[in-house]
């Protein structure tokens, strides 16, 4: 994915995803720590890479992990936001970053993740093992139209999807479930 692709994907999937977790108010708060949280979190996977605009900007941090693991390597693994998540957790609890910005910077940089699963090469996933994880949607010819597309298929669907959608899904498998319950019981009745 592109540096444009990376932010307009995680700002889609902020919105998608505040739509979708209505029910838990899990991206209630203020909007511009959650729009700037998403932005910098989808950009921070890339510090792995000297030559992108987050890996020239943090040279000294970005060389040495570009040594380690070469780009898309230990920053695109699920163990690298794990030692994020555990390292930002003592500047949570004294309350120095909004909890706004920490949940939608998570959410960015895990949104960043899933834009590169989406490409050719894929992701490390499970870092140190070298297995990728792919889906290649993006192509190299359409790349830009396509991310465009999913962002904005993601924020069309942030729009048109009631917001107590989790509570429609509740109600609907719980009918289902008394549903097949009763016909069962119907069907032992009359065998």
């Amino acid at each position: 994915m592109t540096f444009v692709g990376h932010i307009w994907f995680s700002i889609s999937l902020l919105f998608f995803s505040k739509t979708i977790l209505n029910d838990y108010n899990l991206f209630d708060g203020d909007f511009i720590h959650l729009i700037s949280g998403s932005i910098i979190g989808s950009m921070i996977p890339d510090v792995d890479h000297p030559c992108s605009r987050i890996g020239r900007l943090m040279r000294c941090i970005s060389l040495p992990i570009y040594k380690l693991s070469g780009h898309r390597g230990i920053t695109h693994s699920l163990l690298f936001l794990i030692i994020i998540i555990l390292s930002l957790n003592p500047v949570l609890e004294r309350s120095i970053v909004s909890y706004d910005f920490t949940k939608s910077f998570f959410l960015g940089y895990f949104s960043h993740i899933i834009g590169d699963i989406f490409t050719k090469n894929g992701v490390p996933l499970f870092w140190p093992f070298k297995t990728k994880i792919s889906l290649p949607i993006l192509k190299n010819d359409n790349i830009y139209r396509v991310e465009r597309t999913i962002s904005i298929i993601l924020i069309m669907l942030s729009i048109l999807i009631p917001k107590n959608y989790f509570t429609y899904i509740i109600l609907f498998a719980e009918s289902m479930k008394k549903f097949f319950f009763r016909t069962q019981s119907m069907l032992e009745i009359l065998s």
